[in-house]
């Protein structure tokens, strides 16, 4: 099981044990490290937080999200975690079919 914030240029994921994640997009520079401050359950009623349920079947973790676009659009990801430094997505997004490939997650 993922546990954990893990991040790519501008996409942020925060896995809980219990099976619960959330989602956010930051752009701009800054530090890093301070998005564990305040990207958490607590704070996951905020503009831009998407929160959802994660499934995780022989390191291979699976989630679906809305869009952070206000477009209805759903994004599905599957990912395979490796060891507990990174997690490799695909992932689909329905509204324009757009696919991703080994889009890598590092864990903060």
């Amino acid at each position: 099981m993922p546990e954990g914030i893990y991040y790519n240029k501008m996409q942020f994921f925060r896995f809980y044990k219990d099976g619960t994640f959330l989602d956010c997009l930051i752009k701009g520079e800054g530090d890093i490290k301070l998005i564990s401050n305040w990207f958490n359950k607590e704070n996951s009623s905020q503009i831009g937080i998407i929160n959802g349920h994660y499934t995780v079947v022989n390191n291979t973790i699976t989630f679906s999200t809305t869009g952070h676009f206000g477009d209805g659009r759903m994004i599905d990801y599957k990912g395979k975690i490796n060891g507990t430094k990174e997690i490799i997505f695909d992932s689909l997004n329905h509204n324009n079919g757009r696919k991703t490939k080994n889009e890598k997650f590092i864990k903060l």
